[in-house]
């Protein structure tokens, strides 16, 4: 019979059967569930009766082998992501920053939870135009009733438990205008988890050790003593004259040694896998990013390739595709408007070596075009450069 005692949950889908998702407790009461998993690992998880880890409910006496962990909550429990910015010493002497006198806060919407590995993380596209993606190994707190001007005394009254973040930024963005809540809130940007830990567990947040690995080589490394704000002082001051009801996530800042931060700055990018991990009890989560794909645009010029053998890309006002020509050297950048959704891709080669075909590519005027088809979808066009991808 499993132990009623609860300290460590997770949500997951069981081996047993795909088709649910459970939440339970850890049989290994050490063991790192997101490490464990990112090895090939079996975890096995003692099943509690509820659905959500903001009623757990209580022990069923039945054990399950995780097939794939998700995030501690669900898209639909989160009400909001509340954030903290600069709020590690070191992090804001790395931006040549004072640290701030009052909590420096932004949002992120639901939208941007995605599960541990497996799932992947996303890098946008206005991040992948000029490299500006980045990472934030953040600790997350999760509120587990009411709170609405709580004091700091009383503030870890109000926490369910603590978690792993990934605040995933897109800097150009950020650093436009101040827009940190845009240049945060893309689809994917917080994974979140595998493992709440109850605060009965973790009774002080401050003694906590963190890092975060790009690659499996550590970028960032900090105890959560570096924190300018504490978690009771972030409850706090974000619980004046706002409801912060169950289900609240707060992210409550990353410390030092993020790619902006770093000389030379080092993005985020497509196949970069990088994990948080936080100690004791957390343990790791894990994600693999890839680029977010520019699907319309992608069905558009395998479409045109598959009936002509020949792409050409120019400003057509009806697809709205624009290329840059100073990108010509190294990456395909199509840049534009298609099907009414802003895209900034370089996979414009990507869909020709995904059909098992090779490919050049040649700069074009309208007077050089070859091929009739070419030259007849480019005519209004005439004597502005045109990029055609062929097949040999």
């Amino acid at each position: 019979m499993a132990s009623s005692a609860l300290q460590r949950l997770v949500r997951f889908v069981p081996r047993s059967s795909p088709s649910k998702i459970l939440i339970g407790q850890p049989a290994d009461k050490d063991i790192d569930v997101g490490a464990a998993l990112r090895k090939g690992q079996e975890v096995a998880v003692n099943v509690w009766s509820g659905s959500s880890v903001l009623s757990p409910g209580s022990s069923t006496g039945i054990t399950e082998t995780i097939d794939r962990v998700l995030s501690p909550l669900a898209q639909n429990e989160i009400g909001t992501i509340r954030c903290v910015g600069l709020n590690y010493r070191k992090h804001a002497a790395e931006c040549g920053l004072d640290p701030p006198a009052i909590p420096v806060i932004f949002m992120k919407p639901a939208t941007t939870i995605v599960d541990p590995w497996p799932a992947r993380g996303t890098i946008p596209k206005l991040s992948q135009v000029d490299e500006s993606g980045d990472y934030e190994a953040e600790l997350a707190v999760v509120i587990g009733k009411t709170a609405k001007n709580v004091s700091e005394a009383e503030a870890l009254d109000y926490v369910l438990g603590y978690t792993a973040a990934n605040d995933v930024s897109s800097r150009t963005q950020q650093l436009n205008q101040s827009q940190w809540s845009f240049s945060k809130s893309f689809d994917g940007a917080c994974p979140l988890g595998p493992t709440l830990v109850l605060k009965s567990l973790i009774t002080d947040p401050t003694k906590l050790h963190m890092r975060g690995l790009k690659n499996g080589e550590v970028y960032q490394e900090s105890g959560t003593d570096d924190l300018i704000f504490s978690v009771p002082k972030i409850i706090s001051w974000l619980s004046q004259g706002t409801t912060l009801p169950p289900g609240t996530v707060i992210v409550t800042g990353t410390p030092a040694g993020v790619g902006m931060g770093r000389t030379p700055k080092d993005a985020l990018r497509h196949g970069d896998e990088f994990a948080v991990e936080i100690l004791p009890h957390i343990g790791t989560l894990t994600n693999i990013f890839e680029d977010e794909k520019n699907d319309a645009a992608n069905d558009w010029a395998a479409q045109r390739l598959q009936l002509r053998g020949v792409l050409v890309v120019a400003g057509f006002p009806e697809h709205g595709l624009k290329f840059d020509p100073m990108n010509l050297m190294s990456e395909i950048f199509v840049k534009g408007t298609v099907h009414g959704n802003m895209y900034e891709t370089r996979e414009m080669m990507e869909f020709v070596v995904q059909h098992g075909t090779r490919s050049h590519l040649t700069l074009l005027t309208m007077d050089e075009a070859e091929d009739t088809a070419a030259k007849s979808e480019a005519h209004a066009f005439m004597g502005r450069p045109v990029v055609k991808i062929g097949m040999h």
